[in-house]
């Protein structure tokens, strides 16, 4: 659909007009999450960390808004001190909900859970790995239709075959999971590895198709073994008491990556592509490919869990 309204020219400009696809779907989740979500007791004892959130919101703007506007406005003074702001919001924000908790109030994040290992090696791992699925999004997306010369049709045709796979290897590695653990998830980084540094090499002006369409079967395969299973190895080390909070972590987390990876990988790739789209391409993915190392180093020293076969023997 994206490919399609990209080629349309209506009273909204057409690549726009994908975003209606959300007023129905979140139509059917509300009515479903009447009909079917069971209503949790609130706690009236308790109130709401307003002022954290308010903390944390600053802090996030002044991170993500100039590393998004500063590249295209030659870094202005204004940027840089957004930045450190930011760096010191973070801190202040860290040192408050430690405050709140020590004298018995309610947090918005327990800080308790960053003294799980395991949760904070999930951590970076989301990071890296929300950041490079982002940003290759938006360099595949632009690199094909600029660097290529494929139509914005043709290009969203493409997202097809590796989006089919992905619901594919994500349903199998909910299986798998249970039985080699995390070895599932470094196959899926290997895959997303293999992509990428074929995709470099033979992503070139009048590539074949067949070449474009396999390459990307590769990265919807691999990451559907990664991306889904991130959040069963981030919180199954946290108690269950944990698990809401430890959840909105991983949420902020996961959209904070994103936005970084547009802004840093995306900053990179646009940069490079005033000598030429083909070496911006060539740059962004050496960028995204750090990332996959940094995700696979994390998969590598997180513990080992056992599989339920292997428990019961």
């Amino acid at each position: 659909m994206g490919g399609y309204l990209s080629d349309t020219h209506w009273a909204i400009a057409g690549w726009r007009l994908i975003f209606f696809i959300n007023l129905p779907i979140g139509m059917v989740t509300l009515w479903a999450t009447h009909r079917y979500v069971t209503e949790t007791k609130g706690n009236h004892g308790s109130k709401f960390d307003y002022v954290g959130v308010l903390i944390l919101t600053l802090a996030l703007v002044c991170l993500i808004y100039p590393l998004t506007q500063g590249r295209e406005a030659g870094w202005p003074w204004w940027s840089i001190l957004m930045i450190i702001l930011s760096l010191v919001l973070f801190v202040y924000f860290m040192y408050d909900q430690k405050k709140k908790l020590l004298t018995n109030k309610n947090p918005l994040i327990d800080v308790r859970l960053f003294e799980i290992k395991d949760f904070n090696i999930g951590l970076i791992a989301v990071l890296f790995h929300f950041m490079l699925h982002t940003s290759y999004l938006l360099l595949s997306a632009v690199y094909l239709q600029n660097g290529l010369k494929i139509s914005a049709l043709l290009s969203g045709l493409y997202f097809i075959f590796p989006g089919i796979l992905f619901i594919f290897s994500s349903l199998i590695a909910s299986k798998l999971i249970v039985r080699f653990g995390k070895k599932v998830l470094q196959v899926g980084v290997i895959l997303l590895a293999i992509s990428f540094l074929l995709q470099v090499q033979l992503w070139k002006p009048g590539v074949d198709r067949w070449i474009i369409i396999v390459l990307m079967g590769v990265w919807g395969l691999g990451n559907g073994l990664v991306l889904p299973s991130l959040l069963n190895i981030v919180l199954k080390s946290v108690p269950a008491e944990h698990a809401g909070a430890a959840a909105g972590i991983y949420s902020t987390f996961q959209q904070t990556a994103s936005a970084l990876g547009i802004s840093i990988i995306g900053g990179i790739f646009f940069y490079f592509s005033q000598e030429s789209w083909q070496t911006a391409y060539k740059a962004g993915v050496i960028a995204i490919l750090i990332c996959v190392l940094l995700v696979g180093i994390m998969l590598y020293i997180l513990p080992e869990e056992k599989g339920v076969e292997q428990k019961q023997k």
